[in-house]
């Protein structure tokens, strides 16, 4: 599990600075987040290699479909240097 806490300032240019009342003129902001990695098995008994096989084709398909989820789109070489 993994925490990230940042504090964020802000104020009105000049304002947020007086003596006194600058406080109305200023915003500070806590942010808090949390995450966590978490990790499901999943035992497959193997009874002979074609059975291994098999399995091993059925992950990758579905690791690809969430890799292709989670990854930007892909940029196109030739426009980039076109560019």
């Amino acid at each position: 599990m993994q925490n990230q806490t940042r504090n964020r300032k802000s104020s009105v240019p000049l304002l947020g600075n007086l003596p006194l009342i600058g406080g109305l003129f200023r915003h500070e902001q806590k942010v808090t987040r949390k995450s966590e990695l978490v990790i499901l098995l999943r035992p497959i008994v193997v009874d002979n290699d074609n059975v291994w096989v098999d399995e091993m084709q059925k992950v990758t398909k579905r690791f690809g479909k969430i890799t292709q989820l989670d990854s930007p789109p892909m940029v196109n070489d030739a426009a980039v240097k076109s560019r």
